[in-house]
């Protein structure tokens, strides 16, 4: 996806129908020859408007939109409208490099105010964790949920609705693949402008949406640390990615495939799950979204997915390409090629909006870091400490409080944990 300008106020926009001419060239940058050539009227064509006013396209290539392109030569995008190029892109045939993208923009778990929460158990206990950001919100023309604030406000991380929301820079925002992003713009000396991009209502008066920013640095990167500590030990993450090219070890006569990540979502155009024989030195065959018979109004049959528990199991009597030992031959597909990291499979994963627990022991986990920074001043022979944010009494935070935020940490860490089973079976 492609955006024509990256300032606020400089949108192409697309709503114009006359001479607007939206078109998609492929340019050889080899030989400066156009190769292909699209226009938004082409039936079939790869590229269709995003969003009309912020001036962004989508390019969905299906592999008869790139024939006759060749393998790992380089080409060039260009996007023209109005007659003129707006927008270049390279383009190269071959496949992505593995990782994830996220689609939720929840990167922290927890948030400043269940922080706040946490620590407000403890009697007289006075601490300052967020700062609220919630009045004053418009939605502008372009979908933009905007906000001025003092230029000299300091955000440290940002939340809505208690979710963490990713922070990009304007040119960005509107070609971020996640459905919730932020950008902050110095609009001059004394003002600036937040723009925030998600499907909350951050004016509704019925339901008042909190917007929230971390009190200081050390609240945000507590909360940045618990989130680590949850994804490590869980060997997990909780947020909603894509995960692209993930590679697993087919195992003899293998008939179910465990993604390492849940819950996964139903498949959708992006899933691919390619299959390669022993060794890697053929091609078995690629399972796309048509494969599963989750999607039986589509003609698929060869999988079922079980999202929970991310399992995906080859139905039997399928007639395929079948690889026996490093021969192709013709017969049933039942179960899956056996060789190492032979199979690579692209999904998407994760929760939606977090589950509540893991919210929950983020909150525990920034608290207890926030109650070992205070601890340590005890070394200055302090019992407690009021420096403007935080009034406590050590001996309670720690003999009554700390002990049960550990256990509970421990518990529901326990019950999301990961345990890998590739390592069992023969390959062969």
């Amino acid at each position: 996806m492609g955006a024509w300008r990256s300032l606020p106020g400089d949108e192409l926009d697309l709503s114009e129908v006359m001479n607007r001419a939206l078109t998609l060239n492929i340019v050889s940058e080899l030989t400066g020859v156009i190769v292909r050539s699209f226009g938004e009227v082409t039936l079939g064509t790869p590229i269709r408007i995003e969003n009309y006013k912020r001036g962004t396209v989508e390019i969905n290539f299906c592999p008869e939109h790139l024939s006759g392109l060749e393998i790992r030569q380089l080409y060039r995008i260009e996007i023209l409208a109005y007659g003129q190029i707006y927008g270049t892109y390279l383009l190269e045939r071959q496949p992505p490099e593995p990782g994830t993208v996220l689609l939720n923009g929840i990167e922290i778990y927890g948030s400043p105010r269940q922080v706040l929460e946490v620590v407000g158990k403890i009697p007289f206990a006075d601490i300052q964790t967020n700062v609220d950001l919630s009045a004053g919100w418009v939605k502008n023309d372009l979908g933009y949920w905007v906000k001025t604030i003092p230029a000299e406000q300091e955000l440290h991380g940002f939340w809505v609705h208690e979710f963490h929301v990713k922070g990009v820079e304007y040119e960005e925002l509107a070609t971020d693949p996640s459905n919730r992003a932020y950008s902050r713009v110095a609009t001059d000396s004394s003002v600036h402008t937040l723009y925030y991009r998600g499907y909350e209502k951050l004016d509704s008066v019925t339901q008042p949406i909190l917007v929230e920013t971390a009190y200081s640095i050390y609240v945000w990167r507590c909360l940045l640390e618990a989130t680590q500590k949850i994804e490590i030990e869980t060997g997990r993450f909780f947020n909603l990615r894509r995960i692209i090219r993930e590679t697993h070890r087919g195992l003899r006569r293998q008939r179910q495939l465990a993604l390492r990540q849940t819950p996964v979502q139903q498949p959708d155009s992006q899933f691919i799950l390619d299959c390669y024989s022993n060794g890697r030195r053929g091609f078995f065959r690629r399972f796309d979204l048509e494969d599963f018979d989750n999607n039986r109004g589509i003609g698929g049959n060869s999988l079922h997915l079980d999202s929970e528990t991310g399992i995906v199991t080859v139905n039997q009597n399928r007639w395929d390409w079948n690889d026996v030992g490093n021969r192709i031959e013709y017969g049933t597909t039942d179960w899956f090629p056996g060789g190492e990291n032979n199979l690579e499979v692209s999904y998407k994963a994760g929760y939606k909006t977090l589950p509540p627990d893991i919210d929950e022991i983020a909150a525990i986990e920034g608290a207890m870091r926030q109650a070992q920074y205070w601890q340590m001043l005890l070394t200055q022979g302090l019992t407690g400490i009021s420096i403007g944010c935080v009034n406590l009494n050590f001996g309670q935070l720690f003999n009554q409080f700390v002990p049960g935020w550990e256990k509970r940490s421990a518990e529901v860490i326990d019950r999301y944990r990961r345990i890998s089973i590739e390592s069992f079976g023969a390959l062969f």
